[in-house]
């Protein structure tokens, strides 16, 4: 596990990021998880995410799954490499694979409450006003409102 972590950041830092190579394009999938093989069809490493909504989709996933997918070319959504890669741990998985080195979520105003008072009873997340943060083997996690977001420019935020 620790020589996991080492490796992980290793590749999670400045010379191991990768853009994808080409404009930005918008892709309409049916399933969240299919974000999963369009990082995995453009290259990128070590990219910082913003992900808007309630859900956190960063439940640890087994190692089984984790070790096929990173041997299986996954060419196409719904590819049998993808058995076992959901909703509940996409994120995850491309944190594991370096598609993601750091994931800032952005949780409605309306579900900050909810969201805060169910973090707050877990020991994972240090929880303040409007945020919460926590990592990720070894890797940061940021949850909380739109205001709440760390300020920065954009050049800075990949």
């Amino acid at each position: 596990m620790a020589v996991s972590f080492f490796v992980g950041m290793w590749r999670a830092g400045v010379g191991g990021r990768a853009f994808a190579g080409k404009a930005a394009a918008i892709h309409n999938v049916r399933k969240e998880r299919d974000t999963y093989t369009i990082w995995r069809q453009s290259g990128v490493k070590g990219r910082a995410i913003v992900h808007f909504g309630k859900h956190m989709p960063v439940a640890k996933t087994n190692e089984d799954l984790l070790k096929r997918l990173s041997k299986k070319a996954v060419s196409e959504p719904g590819a049998k490499a993808l058995k076992g890669l959901d909703n509940d741990n996409y994120l995850y998985a491309a944190m594991r694979a370096n598609y993601i080195r750091k994931i800032l979520g952005v949780i409605p105003d309306r579900e900050w409450p909810k969201v805060k008072a169910k973090l707050e009873s877990g020991t994972l997340f240090k929880v303040h006003d409007d945020f919460a943060r926590t990592w990720m083997d070894g890797l940061p996690l940021r949850v909380g409102t739109l205001a709440a977001l760390p300020p920065t420019r954009l050049s800075n935020f990949g």
